[in-house]
């Protein structure tokens, strides 16, 4: 049995033997429409989809000849038509008149969610939706995702061609949005809609969302069917399709935006951005000033024997870079530059196990910061010359008699093309026999080693004090000036010195139509999603490949594109396959940023030493095991044939140290150890208390914050029963009891 990536964290809770909340979803679909024998099958969905644009105003692409400038949904449907929801209904026409069907609704909730060719069910579901409809897939995904049932029970079936009424619509939005049972409304809303309707709650539920005001007056007309037109603004409404970086921003797409840009939301930042919009956050944070790493200073090789212990913690461990890490993470301004460097050190890594000093480790930490909205071949060439880099794949020790391929494999597998040829969106390019092309062979290993050669770090500044900072320096005698074959059947010609050679390899590298798309799929895993459709890589790659202006591998535009496709934005996404697993850092931080991370004693800030709590949950901060990262990038997903990396490092024992974690932050501290530890870090709680007289607001505030508005009925249920337990008198054990039941909870740590 397939399971999602909620599912797998269960299951592995479960072998921990954890007592999580667990969540039931089961969803339901109403009465379908009436019967009709008509049906206007829509077009096949174009696969290929246009980018989004990076910035200024939202850009409507339709130019539909049957909906005029003037038309009252003219801004809807030019926006699904931009995000190829739709491609009309033949000759140039939207038919905004046309009632829509079941069947048609199918593919517009699914594609509107991010999956625009959804896979061939296995077996048939609904009697009434054979193999041959062009919406069969969609329909099947429909029931995947629980958005419905059916229009019948025994013989199961879907009535592909009824039309959808505005009650049924409600059911389909309100689900979508990942509401599946939404509350009773305590009042009577529509005239026309009595409270044993069956879309009762549903349709209360689009006024409540601000997707609908009714029909007129105070009826919603739930029996009327729904246009082409009409349906284009429930779903641009309900999915928050609207321009996602447009202010205002309501609170649950401020909290999943923060979620995905910064190592956290806080109360002041989802004010800030419902305020100012997500457009004008990114210019801030683009502009914000770098936070980065110190320059530290270069140390001599061997220890000195008057080094003591605080001496050699502050000179030749990773104990300042990993404190400062955290404390930039907690109290930086420029929390988007900092996310994105994380990413792209998950990405281009050095690790510091490998590293005597930290002063060593800092200059390529520096790096990835200084780049982090730069050009991606700027920061190819600087890595590359990086004595850190040169250390840990052993370039700098590469010389004409003695090549080594390490740095060549890992620049081409790991920092930017991969192992086989992408399309622009991702999929593998296939042989005539469907097997995976090569990007590269032996002799392309061959030819760039030979290109890596003759390279050292600069000269010492003091004696024993080797150069780390400094970017390191050719020696021409060392570097192999015979011909070399790189990427695609490039020869470089013989006698190139060595910064020739250099230079064009790393051009030859960089324009490698494979780049953006692994990149891009790179990032958008570690910000977004794990397993992000074809189409959202391609419009992420076609902004590496053409930021709008003509330039190739600009990073900020990338990473807008990211953030602001509509995969990435909505108040929540249902699907199994969203999200990807809160790694031990961004779990850690996520909820010290949202609670006021400050010293145990709350009179000053943590001291950022928190490192030991993250790598009992098997991730070291800046020490990675392996070049592979912390985590393998395409680590599978057991028995869900899904991608999830951060699951790499999740086993029964770590998933134990997490619970552990969760437990010292909420119910205790972590104190004052002298000397590594002066301060300690510890949560406020004051919020949560001012609210524990009413579990309901209690949760309520947390499911606001900590899950932008999806916890599931059943888990609040469970979660204001286990807070009533507490006694009223205890306030603050009420607060931690709630805290601690979400942060444990698979449906927190899986981030959506």
């Amino acid at each position: 049995m397939k399971k999602g990536l909620l599912g797998t964290f269960y299951l592995r809770v479960f072998l921990a033997c954890l007592c999580l909340t667990s969540v039931a979803t089961g969803l339901f679909s109403g009465p379908a429409g009436r019967r009709t024998g008509i049906a206007a099958t829509m077009p096949s969905f174009a696969a290929a989809a246009a980018p989004m644009p990076s910035r200024g105003a939202f850009e409507v692409q339709a130019a539909f000849s049957d909906v005029p400038l003037t038309h009252q949904f003219y801004t809807e449907i030019s926006n699904i038509a931009f995000r190829q929801i739709t491609v009309g209904c033949g000759g140039g026409n939207y038919c905004p008149n046309d009632f829509v069907t079941r069947e048609q609704m199918a593919a517009f909730i699914i594609r509107a969610l991010g999956m625009p060719n959804p896979p061939t069910p296995p077996t048939q579901r609904f009697v009434d939706v054979p193999t041959n409809n062009p919406f069969y897939a969609f329909i099947d995904q429909m029931a995947v995702r629980q958005i419905t049932t059916g229009c019948n029970a025994s013989p199961p079936m879907y009535c592909p061609t009824s039309f959808v009424t505005r009650g049924q619509m409600a059911a389909f939005i309100v689900r979508g949005a990942g509401v599946v049972n939404p509350p009773t409304p305590a009042t009577q809303r529509f005239t026309d809609v009595p409270p044993n309707d069956p879309f009762y709650a549903f349709i209360d539920q689009m006024a409540v969302r601000g997707i609908t005001a009714g029909c007129g007056g105070t009826n919603y007309c739930p029996n009327d069917n729904v246009t082409r037109a009409q349906m284009a603004a429930f779903l641009v409404r309900g999915f928050g399709l609207t321009d996602p970086a447009q202010a205002p921003c309501s609170s649950a797409n401020a909290v999943r935006f923060l979620e995905q840009a910064t190592w956290g939301p806080t109360q002041a930042d989802i004010t800030h951005l419902q305020s100012v919009g997500i457009r004008a956050y990114l210019d801030e944070q683009e502009a914000a000033p770098e936070t980065s790493y110190p320059s530290l200073p270069l140390q001599p090789s061997t220890v000195p024997p008057a080094c003591d212990s605080i001496c050699q913690r502050d000179n030749y461990s990773m104990y300042p870079l990993q404190k400062q890490f955290f404390l930039n993470a907690m109290y930086g301004q420029d929390q988007l530059r900092q996310r994105v460097a994380w990413a792209l050190h998950e990405v281009m890594v050095v690790s510091g196990r490998d590293m005597m000093q930290p002063s060593w480790m800092a200059p390529y930490l520096q790096i990835l910061s200084q780049n982090a909205f730069g050009n991606y071949r700027n920061l190819l060439g600087q890595i590359t010359l990086n004595p850190a880099m040169g250390e840990y794949l052993s370039m700098r020790l590469s010389t004409r008699t003695n090549p080594n391929e390490n740095y060549a494999r890992e620049v081409l597998q790991l920092f930017s093309v991969g192992l086989f040829k992408l399309n622009i969106d991702g999929t593998p390019q296939l042989d005539i026999n469907g097997d995976p092309i090569p990007t590269y062979d032996q002799t392309l290993v061959t030819g760039f080693s030979k290109t890596f050669t003759g390279w050292d770090l600069a000269a010492q500044p003091s004696p024993g004090v080797p150069n780390y900072v400094d970017p390191m320096v050719l020696t021409a005698s060392r570097h192999d000036t015979t011909t070399k074959t790189w990427l695609d059947g490039f020869v470089q010609p013989a006698d190139q010195t060595g910064a020739q050679d250099l230079t064009a390899a790393l051009d030859n590298i960089f324009n490698h139509p494979n780049v953006g798309p692994y990149i891009g799929r790179a990032l958008i895993r570690n910000l977004v999603t794990s397993n992000p459709s074809p189409a959202y890589v391609a419009r992420v790659a076609t902004v590496f490949n053409n930021d709008g202006t003509g330039v190739r591998g600009n990073l900020k535009a990338v990473v807008e594109a990211i953030l602001l496709d509509p995969e990435a934005r909505g108040e929540g996404k249902g699907g199994a396959d969203y999200g990807h697993l809160r790694e031990p850092v961004l779990l850690m931080t996520n909820i010290l940023r949202l609670f006021d991370a400050k010293s145990a004693d709350r009179a000053q800030n943590s001291d950022g030493h928190l490192n030991p709590q993250c790598q009992t949950m098997d991730q070291d901060v800046i020490r990675p095991l392996t070049v592979f990262s912390y985590y393998p990038a395409d680590y599978p997903v057991p028995s869900s044939g899904l991608t999830g990396p951060e699951f790499g490092i999740m086993s029964t024992s770590s998933s134990l140290k997490r619970a552990n974690f969760i437990n010292t932050i909420v119910f205790s501290t972590i104190g004052v150890s002298t000397p590594d530890r002066p301060n300690g870090t510890s949560i406020s709680l004051a919020g949560l208390q001012a609210l524990a007289g009413t579990p309901q607001a209690m949760v309520d505030e947390l499911n606001r914050t900590m899950m932008h508005g999806t916890m599931s009925a059943s888990m609040q249920a469970s979660i204001v029963t286990a807070v009533n337990a507490v006694a009223s008198s205890n306030p603050l054990k009420r607060a931690r009891t709630a805290l601690y039941l979400v942060a444990t909870s698979p449906q927190f740590q899986v981030e959506r």
